[in-house]
């Protein structure tokens, strides 16, 4: 690894971070930007616990009064070095209340997302659990991630509509950006989110009562990501980041058999950086392979559809997959 631990601090050609006693990060420098990431004074990485007693529907509401009981998770951690291949960083355990969080921080030699891989053995009642990040730049809205695209939401509560998102809902990405550099907040399993000012938070948990009283004890294992850019998010690549961490490459051992392998194998791919191939399913009625795909970045684009031989044909269809044109 090219990951460089000094104490509390890593470096790689990307960034030079710095953890404080109780794992937060205290400093993010962007070395190709030449800036700090983080607001100055604050903390990245950042759990807050705020008390959670919705009016209605325990389990499934989050109401805006959360807000007013906060606990920030600043109690001293016990803080290691890790290495492991490419990657280095800091894995830290901190105790809160009857629960443990149990995370490795990593930086990589050859990408510059910086991954938190975290364990939660938790076994508290009524609080929602966020993990924060106070990031400097200049920005009235933010952009969630939604199914096949994205919305883009204000930052700040100055009508009673925008006071309504206090809490919104996101799947596999959030960014803030001003003219030319921006931060996104990935994660591969949670899908609520909020965002004050520039300031993006991840909703880790939410451990209601009723009608299930053991809502969220337990073991969690989640991973999220943060990743500075330069430029607009899309040419960034923080969409296909996301889908990386959502769908990690997986190796399998298959033994010898007869025959070549080829260097490369695709099921089904697109020429177009902006349309995704979204799912690939087999026809209900048929033989048939069902392609769903959608543009990502707001684009017109012409795209070629690439499949591996034995097809004969294709068909834009319904939702029912009744075929509509040849």
């Amino acid at each position: 690894t090219d990951v460089t631990l000094n104490g509390l601090t890593a470096e790689n050609k990307f960034y030079k971070m710095t953890l404080d006693k109780a794992g937060r990060i205290v400093e993010l420098f962007d070395k190709s930007a030449n800036r700090q990431v983080l607001k100055s004074g604050e903390y990245g990485n950042e759990f807050q616990a705020f008390e959670d007693y919705p009016r209605l529907y325990d389990n499934w509401e989050i109401t805006d009064y959360y807000k007013e009981k906060k606990w920030v998770l600043d109690d001293e951690a016990t803080i290691t070095p890790v290495t492991d291949g490419s990657r280095a960083g800091f894995r830290v355990v901190k105790k809160y209340l009857d629960s443990e969080i149990a995370q490795n921080i990593w930086l990589y030699s050859d990408t510059n997302r910086i991954d938190f891989d975290t364990v939660l053995d938790w076994h508290e009642h009524h609080q929602v659990l966020k993990v924060a990040f106070p990031v400097d730049v200049h920005t009235n809205t933010a952009i969630y991630e939604t199914q096949f695209g994205h919305v883009e939401r204000p930052t700040h509560s100055n009508t009673s509509w925008d006071a309504a998102k206090f809490e919104v809902c996101g799947h596999k990405w959030m960014t803030v950006a001003e003219n030319g550099y921006g931060v996104a907040l990935l994660n591969d399993c949670k899908y609520g989110f909020n965002t004050e000012g520039s300031t993006m938070k991840l909703t880790v948990l939410k451990c209601s009562q009723y009608p299930n009283a053991e809502a969220d004890q337990g073991e969690h294992k989640l991973t999220y990501s943060l990743m500075p850019y330069a430029g607009d998010f899309c040419a960034a690549g923080i969409i296909n980041e996301a889908y990386a961490l959502n769908q990690p490459l997986e190796v399998t051992y298959c033994g010898q058999n007869s025959g070549t392998v080829p260097s490369q194998f695709s099921l089904v791919s697109c020429d177009s950086e902006n349309v995704i191939v979204e799912t690939v399913k087999k026809a209900e009625a048929d033989n048939g392979m069902i392609v769903r795909m959608y543009d990502a970045f707001n684009r017109k684009a012409k795209a070629k559809i690439s499949v591996c031989k034995g097809f004969s044909g294709a068909y834009l269809c319904d939702l029912m997959e009744n075929k509509i044109k040849k």
